[in-house]
């Protein structure tokens, strides 16, 4: 959460070289390789652990999203990206279902796991270069989800809302927001 505070911070440049490092070896062939990415952990952190961190976690993609400074190569850019779109199951904390099922803006599923929740993964993942060759496809499926109005309205009130009530036009205008954050390539959380 320190990236997002204070992205410049040295405490998050450190972190951010480090898992980068391990993205980089978990992809270095163009496919996720989790016992390499376990080994490299093991390696750094000289214990092992029922559950490593992967790179396709929500802090782990929060830290290594380029910025100012981007520590992964193309190759394992492309692949990471590649790898959240077609093959992770979603984005550990916010997003359980593969991104590459499209999802209605209407959609209410038992677990929460909706709309809202696709498109706050997908934001992040359109942080990275990877993302360019996806992101025609997903903003055409995204704004076929507008309204009438051409604004976006969620069904039900998302964790991340700006305003205190959701009364009028405050639930259109806190949704179109959101939606528009990922269109302008901006995190949201």
């Amino acid at each position: 959460m320190l990236s997002l505070i204070d992205p410049e911070n040295t405490l998050v440049s450190e972190q951010r070289k480090i898992r980068a490092s391990f993205a980089e070896i978990s992809f270095s062939d163009g496919l996720y390789n989790n016992a390499a990415d376990i080994e490299a952990q093991y390696a750094h952190f000289g214990f092992t652990t029922k559950r490593t961190i992967p790179p396709f976690s929500y802090y782990t993609l929060l830290l290594i999203a380029p910025g100012k400074n981007n520590y992964l190569g193309d190759n394992s850019d492309q692949a990471l990206v590649d790898f959240c779109m077609k093959q992770a199951d979603g984005i550990y904390y916010i997003y359980n279902k593969p991104l590459c099922n499209f999802v209605k803006i209407d959609a209410s599923n038992r677990d929460s796991r909706d709309f809202w929740h696709w498109i706050r993964a997908l934001s992040l993942v359109s942080q990275f270069n990877g993302w360019d060759k996806y992101e025609k496809r997903y903003v055409d499926w995204i704004m076929e989800q507008r309204n009438k109005d051409g604004l976006w309205e969620f069904p039900k009130k998302f964790d991340f809302a700006l305003s205190d009530s959701w009364r009028g036009k405050n639930k259109i205008i806190d949704s179109t927001i959101f939606v528009l954050r990922l269109l302008a390539k901006k995190k949201t959380f």
